[in-house]
Formats: C-alpha cells, sequence, structure tokens
C-alpha cells in the first residue's frame, strides 16, 4: 500500500472516531435543551395531574351525597351539620351539657364504613371511648388528594371557654368537606339579605349573643333537615363544600398559623392576635390546634362544620365580598386553582369559580329563602 494511501486511510479513521464524541460545549447545549423540554412538559403534567386530583375530589363528593341521600331515604331528613350540645345549651351561660357529634359520624355506614358506624356511640361525646379511638381513623375518600398540607391527623385543644364548660383535649382525623351550619351575622348584613340578622334566627337562639350565626343552611346544626324544607330547589342548594388545609390556617395559599402578623382571627374577624400553640403534628410543642381553636377539620369533630364569614380580596378583613379560596378561616377553601368543588343537595358536583361573589355563595347555602338564583358559570 502506498504511504500516501495508508495516511490516508489513517485520517480518515481518525475524523470517524473524533466525529462519534462529543465536546463539552455540545454536551452542555444537550443538557440545556432537555432542560428546556423538561421545563416545557412540567407544566403540563402538573396540569394533567391536578385535572385527576379534581376528578378524584369530584367523585368522592359524589359518594358522599350518594351517602347523604341514602341516609334521607332511611331516616326520613338529612343528619345534622353537627351537635355542639355545649355551645347551645349555654357555653355562654346556663348549664352546658357535653355531647357533641361530627358531621361525618351520621353517613360513616352509608359510605362503606359501616365497622366505625357499628362502634360509634351517638349517646356519648366524640371524646369519651370507644368515639375518641374511632374518630382518629383517616377516611381516604373523604380527602382532596391536591391538599398536601394537612396532617392525618391532628389535636384539639379549645381553652377559650370558660371554666364552666368541660372540654376535653381529643384528636381527630381529617377531612377536606364540610357543611355550613351557619352565616355570621356580619355577612349576612353585608350581602344585604332580608330579614336583618337582628330579626332573624341564630345559632343558639340568644340575640344578646355577640359571636352569633343564623340558621338558614342546607344542614343545620342539632337539628335534620327534610328535603321539602329546601324549598329554594336541592339543584340550587349547596350540602358540602371544600374546606382544605385545616387544621392550619390558609391564607393565599401559604400556611399561616404561626404567623403573628397575619391578618384576622378566628372568632375575631381582622384583629390579629398573638398565635396559639401550633397544630399537632407538628409545633414544637404539640399539645393545640393553634389558629383553629374554634373549629377543626376532622370528619368527627363538631368545630368541623363551617360558619361562612367572607373575607376581602386581600383577606385583611372579615366579612367581605370572597367566600372562595382567600383563606380557610371561616371560608371555603381548596387546593384547586380557580376555584372549589361543592355538592348540592340534589346530589350534584360543581365547580365554582373562586371570584363568585360571596352574595351568591349565600343564596346557594340558604334553603328557603326564595332567591331566584342558579349555579353560577
Amino acid at each position: 500500500m502506498h504511504h500516501s494511501e495508508y495516511f490516508r486511510e489513517e485520517s480518515l479513521v481518525a475524523c470517524f472516531r473524533r466525529a462519534r464524541g462529543f465536546t463539552l460545549i455540545e454536551l452542555l447545549v444537550v443538557i440545556a435543551i432537555v432542560a428546556v423540554l423538561i421545563g416545557l412538559l412540567l407544566p403540563a403534567v402538573q396540569k394533567v395531574r391536578e385535572a385527576a386530583s379534581r376528578a378524584k375530589c369530584t367523585n368522592n363528593l359524589k359518594q358522599i351525597g350518594l351517602a347523604y341521600h341514602n341516609y334521607e331515604s332511611t331516616n326520613g331528613a338529612f343528619p345534622p351539620a353537627s351537635e355542639a350540645s355545649t355551645y347551645v345549651s349555654g357555653a355562654y351561660g346556663g348549664t352546658p351539657t357535653t355531647r357533641r357529634t361530627g358531621w361525618g359520624v351520621y353517613i360513616l355506614a352509608y359510605c362503606e364504613q359501616e365497622s366505625l358506624a357499628r362502634q360509634y356511640r351517638l349517646d356519648l361525646d366524640l371524646a369519651e371511648e370507644p368515639n375518641a379511638t374511632l374518630i382518629q381513623n383517616k377516611i381516604p375518600a373523604w380527602r382532596c388528594p391536591s391538599n398536601g398540607v394537612s396532617p392525618d391527623v391532628y389535636q384539639y385543644n379549645w381553652s377559650a371557654l370558660p371554666a364552666s364548660v368541660p372540654v376535653p383535649t381529643y384528636r381527630a382525623a381529617v377531612a377536606d368537606y364540610h357543611p355550613c351550619q351557619g352565616i355570621h351575622t356580619t355577612l349576612w348584613d353585608l350581602v344585604g339579605k332580608s330579614p336583618a340578622s337582628s330579626e332573624a334566627t341564630f345559632l343558639d337562639g340568644n340575640a344578646s349573643n355577640p359571636d352569633l350565626y343564623v340558621r338558614i343552611c342546607a344542614l343545620q346544626i342539632n337539628s335534620k333537615t327534610r328535603v321539602t324544607d329546601v324549598t329554594d330547589g336541592t339543584s340550587n342548594t349547596i350540602l358540602i363544600g371544600e374546606g382544605s388545609g385545616k387544621p392550619y390556617y390558609i391564607l393565599n395559599g401559604k400556611d399561616r398559623t404561626s404567623d403573628p402578623d397575619r391578618p384576622g382571627n378566628i372568632g375575631t374577624p381582622g384583629n390579629p392576635t398573638p398565635t396559639s400553640p401550633d397544630p399537632y403534628p407538628p409545633g414544637p410543642s404539640g399539645n393545640g390546634v393553634g389558629m383553629y381553636v374554634s373549629h377543626g377539620g376532622g370528619w368527627g369533630d363538631n368545630t368541623s362544620a363551617i360558619q361562612l364569614y367572607g373575607s376581602t380580596h386581600d383577606n385583611t378583613q372579615q366579612p367581605g365580598p370572597f367566600a372562595i379560596n382567600r383563606n380557610n378561616d371561616h371560608n371555603f377553601f381548596s387546593y384547586h386553582p380557580g376555584g372549589a368543588n361543592f355538592l348540592m343537595a340534589d346530589g350534584s358536583v360543581h365547580f365554582l369559580n373562586e371570584n363568585t361573589p360571596s352574595g351568591v355563595i349565600v343564596d346557594l347555602l340558604t334553603r328557603a329563602y326564595d332567591e331566584i338564583t342558579s349555579l353560577p358559570n
């Protein structure tokens, strides 16, 4: 072989070998392209994941709606939003009783939780055994998959009541769905409902009580509701709504339970106060519900039923024109972008936009006030 031909062949082989490799710059370019593609695909993946979570949440509420209607078929009426004899019988005076029951207890037998239902003692308080142990059971179908914040179980320790009212510490499994058992008088009057709150029927029948709730929702505290009582129409009356993030205080999507500068406070709208102990878990002391000293988020916790306040757009004051997703302090809240799921009294589930005015939500919560209201698009 001629020397020139040999070297030419060697040069071709060398070029071929060099062509198979990557320079550092080329490698960096490839990495950058892959990063860009991942950045473009990630939002799409997250969107698909959220769509699946929202669909699962919708199905959860449909199953809850079926349970409520099966309960109604068996008992002739929907169950109470909760039972809270300590509050109604005299938390602010008089002789209180101690039996309390959370909203989910009534429909356990209709949600494939027959074992829990058989063991639960409706004649005993939720903090008494066996109830105290039973309400710590996690029920996955009552959790929204979009909520990755709430603990499975929290500890409740309310020290705000007078010493004459026995409120023992207990632990409760979290749920993301809750009934509204009343609308606070300040919101009632803000949205121009008639009659004025001073003439309405109150939660405890005591017009001198400064912390009043109007008793006009589909489900009421300590009282069953017949379908015929829902004269506004079951398709236009909310039965259950999302109340995610509890027992933490979520404001604008962020946990501000332990933030002493947060706006508002349970029971004292727009009046910031020092933070109570953190919820359990985590919390440095693990000995209380913290911000949620007046209501928790458990299916077996009677304080979980919502009393609606509404909030201003920036969450600095209550009451206000918005009732969805601004915060979960006496309002509806979800981790779904743009709104929350609601179960209507006819068993249907609808996604309501977070900008729906609180006045419309109040109209949809009332069951017999003859409002001409339809579900917003």
